[in-house]
């Protein structure tokens, strides 16, 4: 359980950004976590596949949970579903369900059920909640898959992470409406929403369709969807500085005949940066219809569609892009921006990646992308050389992930 809480501790005490990467987050100021009296107090529960844990099934555990407890889903795949209540934990103990280490335990909603679907209602909020590390099959499911909302009252501080997400036929992977601090991180997201919700193949359902205030939505794979990749609005206003960082976020649009592998439309100050984006059937980032959108860093290529479209909100940054070989063009003017454009230092030539034929999108040497960016503060710190690289990934940069090797497909389709 420590481990747990450390992960916990890191993501939502009050952070300052990591050097390199500053959707990463280190713990600054936040009071120490209490652990050991948390962790005397805290009480672990175990339920077992046929029997033998704490509890005969996933959500008489959840009902027994208490701040600073764990809930430990051991291997083996639960029909169950409608889990719309999880007791909130507190700043200092959270409430954390979580796959038994190094097991795969699949939750699989009957059908005619939804799988986890939190709102916060009037009185009640729903806070400090880890979901860690399980598999949803969402085969069955005919509405939510994963549903965070804020109704009458708040939800915040809830970490949905190491995760995967997939099956939904006809709607979202994970949807967010409205909440405070939600972070979806590092999970697997894909084959939602394949089948369209209407006969003009306009709607299809996403894999992500999540806004909010301060949420983090970072490292994910977004990945064979029918409708948009990461879709960012909400038609109740109020969204702000939500942050859409190191994603890859790739062949989705399959079922729709429009889409976006990242949409930014709604909010104010959403910030796009360090995702590669590629081999969606239509547009690869969208900067629309929100205020003060920024697109930094961020590498896209081979979408079907424009790489990066902007237009329709009002003020923009697109700033340190590679977008190359994207069928519509690379980086599009779609009418309708108001107030300011900043538009700089984007690459549209070819960039010279590794191998982006294996998802290999680490530059080589010679790359003009190399010390051709412009500094931005949280989003280049750490940057090697004479200034910062242009893209997504900085040339040496021994963190920068090498997705071959199986964990991101060859070009299967091509748009």
């Amino acid at each position: 359980m420590d481990g747990l809480i450390s992960k916990y501790v890191e993501t939502v005490c009050e952070n300052k950004p990591v050097k390199k990467y500053a959707y990463l987050f280190i713990l600054t100021s936040c009071i120490l976590f209490l652990a050991s009296s948390v962790a005397a107090d805290a009480a672990t529960y175990h339920v077992r596949r046929g029997g033998g844990g704490d509890c005969s099934g996933v959500q008489e555990c959840l009902d027994r949970l208490q701040p600073g407890d764990t809930l430990l889903v051991h291997a083996g795949t639960y029909a169950e579903g409608n889990f719309n209540v999880i007791p909130s934990g507190t700043s200092v103990a959270p409430v954390t369900v979580a796959a038994a280490p190094g097991e795969r335990a699949v939750i699989k909603p009957p059908r005619g059920t939804d799988g986890i679907h939190l709102t916060g209602y009037a009185g009640t909020d729903v806070a400090f909640i880890v979901i860690d590390g399980l598999v949803f099959d969402c085969s069955a499911v005919e509405t939510n898959c994963i549903k965070f909302e804020s109704y009458e009252t708040r939800i915040h501080d809830v970490i949905f992470q190491n995760n995967e997400v997939f099956g939904n036929p006809r709607n979202n992977g994970i949807v967010g409406v409205g909440g405070e601090r939600i972070k979806i991180l590092n999970n697997d997201v894909h084959d939602n929403g394949l089948i369209p919700q209407d006969t003009t193949g306009l709607w299809c359902g996403y894999g992500m369709y999540i806004a909010g205030i301060d949420v983090l939505i970072a490292d994910n794979r977004v990945h064979h969807n029918g409708g948009w990749g990461i879709h960012h609005y909400t038609s109740n206003g109020g969204a702000r500085n939500d942050v859409i960082a190191g994603n890859y976020v790739y062949n989705n649009g399959l079922a729709c005949s429009r889409s976006d592998g990242i949409i930014l439309a709604s909010g104010d100050n959403t910030q796009a940066y360090n995702n590669v984006v590629f081999n969606n059937m239509h547009t690869g980032i969208a900067v629309a219809y929100g205020s003060n959108s920024k697109a930094f860093n961020n590498t896209v290529f081979n979408n079907g569609g424009v790489g990066i479209g902007y237009g329709a909100g009002s003020n923009a940054e697109i700033v340190n892009n590679i977008s190359f070989n994207n069928a519509g063009g690379d980086i599009v003017d779609v009418g309708g921006l108001q107030g300011t454009l900043v538009r700089s230092n984007n690459l549209t030539s070819d960039p010279n990646f590794v191998n982006a034929s294996a998802g290999d999108f680490r530059l080589t040497a010679g790359s003009s992308a190399i010390d051709a960016g412009v500094q931005i503060p949280g989003v280049t710190d750490g940057f090697l050389g004479s200034a910062p690289d242009i893209g997504a990934c900085e040339y040496g940069d021994s963190d920068c992930r090498r997705w071959g090797g199986g964990n991101v497909p060859p070009f299967d389709s091509s748009p």
